[in-house]
């Protein structure tokens, strides 16, 4: 049991750390984040991110992983776990990207590509929203597979067998 506590805390701390590095480290070659800053970020990535994690993970995976010891589910192996922390991250994001902005307000991108006019989603707002739940659910994924590779005991690593 201590192990799996361990896992919920070190699967998301690897995957936003793995997160961070994708997002920050080309920035760090110049502008715009310097290395306290991109540090700063790393940290409110962990609190914040991981905060998000832990609920994910209470309120979903602990009862998947309840019923997975009561009823021992042959379909529940490490690929579909990869696939469920995926989509996961995915839904969430998407759920959470597709809430409807204020009525009135706009929103402009990188070169001037309009996300938002007047309170309603361009087809550009729309891939943005995909765009931008790709990271959660990469998230997911490396927090799944981690977890897994911590949490899971099979009878040939089970130090107890």
């Amino acid at each position: 049991m201590p192990i799996v506590a361990l896992a919920y805390v070190i699967a998301p701390l690897i995957a936003l750390t793995v997160a961070w590095l994708f997002w920050i480290v080309p920035s760090l070659m110049g502008p715009p984040f310097a290395l306290r800053q991109a540090l700063a970020i790393w940290l409110s990535m962990a609190f914040v991110g991981g905060a998000m994690c832990f609920v994910v993970e209470l309120v979903i995976i602990t009862p998947v992983l309840v019923a997975f010891r009561r009823y021992r589910w042959p379909w529940l192996n490490g690929w579909v776990a990869a696939a469920i922390g995926l989509l996961i991250g995915l839904v969430l994001a998407l759920a959470y990207g597709s809430l409807p902005p204020s009525p009135g307000y706009s929103e402009s991108g990188q070169y001037g590509i309009v996300y938002i006019t007047n309170g309603h989603r361009t087809l550009a707002g729309w891939k943005n929203v995909f765009m931008s739940s790709l990271m959660p659910a990469m998230v997911g994924l490396i927090s799944a597979v981690v977890f897994r590779l911590i949490a899971v005991q099979t009878a040939s690593n089970d130090p107890a067998r």
